[in-house]
């Protein structure tokens, strides 16, 4: 799936509403950040409201690909949804999920390949920009974002409950 133009990270407007995907090169792990707060589903623990802007230098310190999805404003709920889960699971949860019903309730994706056309077809997508990713895009500012299973998904959960584990 190709997203395009991805654009320079310039003026990061805080208090507006993004999907961030957190190197978007491999299996991505997707955030929403709104109102300067972000939302995180991890394999560690729900992340419900954390101020955006330290996560933000630590990401971009150690140099982590970052796409962002600036998107319309709208009063979106966001904390109540997150509050509904612990983790992500090896079964059936992902980050997805809780973004997906925040932002699109009725999407049928599964997969954030298939949750952004839905954000488009609906309007909701502004722009895209990008940190650390420049190497990552196509000579048109073009992104393509690569296809995964869900099987996929959960190997890779599983890897850092591993990881987590064993540190």
């Amino acid at each position: 799936m190709k997203i395009k133009p991805v654009l320079p990270f310039q003026d990061f407007q805080l208090s507006g509403s993004y999907l961030v995907l957190i190197s978007p090169d491999k299996i991505p792990h997707l955030i929403l950040v709104h109102n300067k707060k972000y939302y995180s589903l991890t394999y560690k623990k729900s992340i419900v409201g954390d101020d955006f802007e330290p996560f933000l230098n630590v990401l971009t310190k150690k140099q982590y690909p970052l796409i962002f999805i600036e998107l319309a404003q709208k009063d979106y709920i966001v904390e109540r949804e997150f509050l509904k889960y612990a983790h992500v699971d090896t079964e059936t949860i992902t980050c997805l999920q809780p973004i997906k019903n925040v932002l699109l309730p009725n999407s049928q994706a599964d997969f954030i390949f298939e949750f952004i056309p839905d954000l488009a077809k609906v309007n909701l997508i502004l722009n895209y920009y990008q940190i650390n990713s420049t190497h990552l895009l196509n000579e048109d500012n073009s992104f393509n974002l690569k296809e995964y299973s869900k099987s996929d998904i959960f190997k890779h959960i599983e890897s850092l409950n591993l990881k987590h584990v064993e540190s």
